[in-house]
């Protein structure tokens, strides 16, 4: 799923709300947080991130605003009440999938040391 370091869908969504729960954010730093986070498992592209920045913004997770830095002007994300919430739900989703991944792969572990 991951194979090429893109994040999926939910998963860039749980990545970038996770990342704004640090601070509020400009989008490049937004991705390079999450490529140096994941040790770069993780690349989220701009054909992605920036449509992603706009969804969440769009239902009230994120806000933003634009702000001054080095000379350059930025769009800077930041996460909303309800955007805390939706993180907090992924997450538990992320962690309910992890733990059935996991007992689904314990239970075929016994199969493939036997034919192996």
């Amino acid at each position: 799923m991951m194979s090429d370091g893109k994040a999926s869908g939910r998963r860039l969504v749980l990545l970038v709300l996770g990342v704004l729960r640090e601070s509020p954010l400009h989008g490049y730093a937004i991705a390079r947080r999450i490529v140096e986070g994941s040790g770069g498992v993780f690349q989220p592209g701009e054909g992605l991130l920036y449509p992603l920045l706009h969804e969440l913004q769009e239902e009230g997770a994120i806000q933003s605003h634009w702000q001054e830095a080095d000379g350059r002007r930025r769009k800077v994300y930041a996460l909303t009440v309800l955007g805390q919430t939706r993180y907090a739900d992924e997450f538990a989703r992320f962690e309910s999938e992890v733990r059935a991944t996991q007992s689904v792969l314990a239970g075929t572990e016994g199969h493939a040391l036997a034919l192996g």
